[in-house]
């Protein structure tokens, strides 16, 4: 009879074990799509692409879709498995970077937006002005990502140190393009726009911040010292 027990708790080990498997791929392919669509944003801002732009609004439901599958995953796992200590720290953590995630979608999906109001060669050189700030908010998304998929603490903490970065090229293009809107009266209307694009950069920064904040607690059991509160 101990044996069969025994046996039980083995198989019901090794089926938590997949469904664990199956929400994390579930969390790594909406990450891909989050990068994707970040990445294309950058696309578009270097090469004053709005099909591309225009794109970028129209997959933001592929996105929004993975969450929503990650959401009925999650629930399952706590009705099925009643997990607890480091197991449900993990599906908990799941949960919350989907939510991430979802908000890097929609900051790639506002700045997308906003590109498409960029028309003449002055203001596409404006906005090129954020190509810096968009590509270390993309590198701190990769490298949150790739802490999540490896589980690993120490690259997680890298990741969030490094925020300091992304905040000091968003105080110097916000400094710049308040220059020229002040310098150009005709150029306030679009200039206002870049500086919210600029603003969604910085925050995918804090949610790649976020991201590793989670993988660390998660694994370690210890808080980082928080930084800010990301919107």
């Amino acid at each position: 009879m101990d044996e069969k027990t025994g046996n039980g708790d083995r198989h019901t080990v090794a089926a938590f074990d997949v469904e664990m498997g199956g929400l994390r791929a579930a969390v790594i392919r909406m990450g891909g799509l989050a990068e994707f669509a970040l990445a294309n944003t950058l696309a578009a801002l270097e090469k004053g692409d709005n099909v591309l732009a225009a794109k970028v609004v129209e997959e933001d439901k592929a996105i929004d879709a993975a969450e929503a599958e990650i959401d009925q995953l999650v629930l399952q796992t706590l009705v099925r498995r009643s997990p607890f200590a480091d197991d449900l720290r993990e599906v908990l953590m799941a949960h919350r970077v989907s939510g991430y995630l979802e908000r890097v979608g929609d900051y790639a999906k506002g700045v997308a937006r906003r590109l498409e109001q960029v028309h003449s060669p002055a203001e596409r050189q404006a906005a090129k002005m954020l190509g810096e700030l968009g590509a270390r908010s993309y590198d701190m998304l990769v490298g949150a990502l790739n802490a999540y998929a490896a589980r690993d603490p120490q690259k997680a903490k890298q990741i969030y140190e490094s925020d300091a970065r992304i905040d000091e090229e968003y105080r110097r293009v916000f400094l710049v393009l308040l220059t020229q809107m002040a310098n150009d009266a005709a150029t306030i209307p679009v200039i206002g726009q870049l500086l919210l694009a600029a603003k969604s950069l910085e925050r995918v920064g804090d949610q790649a911040t976020n991201i590793a904040e989670m993988v660390y607690f998660t694994y370690t059991s210890e808080k980082l010292e928080s930084r800010h509160t990301a919107g």
